[in-house]
């Protein structure tokens, strides 16, 4: 579920069920920042997102080889996490956005939850202790910071995707507008992002119009974004911010 930004109300709310922005149902590209050898190294040693995808399908598949069987969504959450284990975000990212068309419904569902307990996590939530969300509800703006910051911590080609770019904006709209109501002083955390930028802009502009300020469903593609009530008008815009985001287009969940 992506952070709702359209109130404080609303971002009290999402706190609890903040999820990453990735796409779960989409396939991202399987190029990754950097042209790379024989053995999926880019030229910087950093592993191409090919090779990144390829890695987390062999290391699934060995823990169904050791298993037995693969999972399924039948499969408890603890399975999932244990077959998960010792992927970074990156490799993360490479299931959950399907990365080369390789990887199941479910799996790519279990990486997007990894995902989104990575920003929990970052926003001081802890899954096993219940009291945590109580004491997060007790500082929602430092929470939102918190998650604003971590996005920015994400993997090249997970910040090619719109629905980074709305949760990254979403994200910090909130915070400003939390941090304002409680008296907070207001750090900047604009990003360099075009696509964030216009994003953030518009929710900004929807602000106390209850027509236009409200998020409908999951921001995971360029046309649920344009179809928002507070995008209306902005296609022209977006379709730039798009173009000056991407690196490589191919890395754009634009799933028309």
């Amino acid at each position: 579920m992506m952070i709702s930004s359209q109130s404080t109300a609303s971002a009290a709310v999402a706190i609890r069920t903040a999820k990453t922005p990735v796409d779960a149902r989409t396939a991202a590209a399987t190029g990754g920042s950097g042209a790379g050898d024989a053995t999926g190294v880019a030229a910087s040693g950093k592993k191409n997102f090919a090779t990144v995808a390829t890695d987390a399908r062999a290391a699934l598949d060995a823990v169904y080889q050791q298993r037995g069987k693969a999972m399924d969504m039948h499969s408890s959450g603890k399975d999932w996490q244990a077959a998960f284990q010792g992927m970074d975000r990156r490799a993360l990212y490479a299931v959950a956005s399907n990365a080369g068309g390789q990887f199941s419904k479910d799996e790519q569902g279990a990486a997007d939850f990894l995902m989104g307990k990575q920003v929990e996590e970052a926003q001081g939530i802890n899954a096993d202790n219940p009291a945590s969300v109580l004491a997060v509800q007790g500082n929602l703006a430092n929470a939102m910071k918190a998650g604003t910051k971590f996005l920015d911590t994400v993997s090249d080609e997970e910040k090619q995707s719109v629905s980074w770019a709305m949760s990254r904006a979403s994200m910090q709209h909130s915070y400003e507008a939390l941090a304002a109501r409680d008296g907070q002083p207001v750090e900047n955390l604009d990003s360099d992002n075009p696509l964030v930028k216009v994003i953030k802009a518009a929710l900004g502009a929807a602000k106390g119009d209850p027509a236009r300020e409200r998020t409908e469903g999951r921001v995971d593609s360029v046309d649920s974004l344009k179809a928002q009530p507070w995008a209306q008008g902005l296609s022209a815009q977006i379709d730039q911010a798009l173009q000056a985001s991407s690196k490589q287009g191919s890395l754009l969940d634009r799933k028309v």
